[in-house]
């Protein structure tokens, strides 16, 4: 995760990183002022040799509702 938090954190965003489990949360979350691309932005690491299944979009929509990112 220190990928996403070097990439948003020089454009002036907050970054948060969730406690690391394997309970399916959000691992970060980006708060970013930008009147124009900005917003609320989830995200969650997975590692799938397959296709990722519905329960886990689902979870992570519920997630977005959960943050205010929709």
């Amino acid at each position: 995760m220190k990928i996403i938090e070097r990439m948003f954190s020089k454009k002036g965003s907050e970054v948060r990183t969730t406690k690391v489990s394997r309970d399916g949360v959000v691992d970060v979350v980006v708060y970013d002022p930008d009147p124009i691309r900005g917003g609320v932005f989830v995200v969650q690491a997975k590692r799938y040799n397959n296709v990722v299944p519905v329960s886990a979009v689902r979870d992570l929509y519920g997630s977005m509702i959960n943050e205010g990112a929709v």
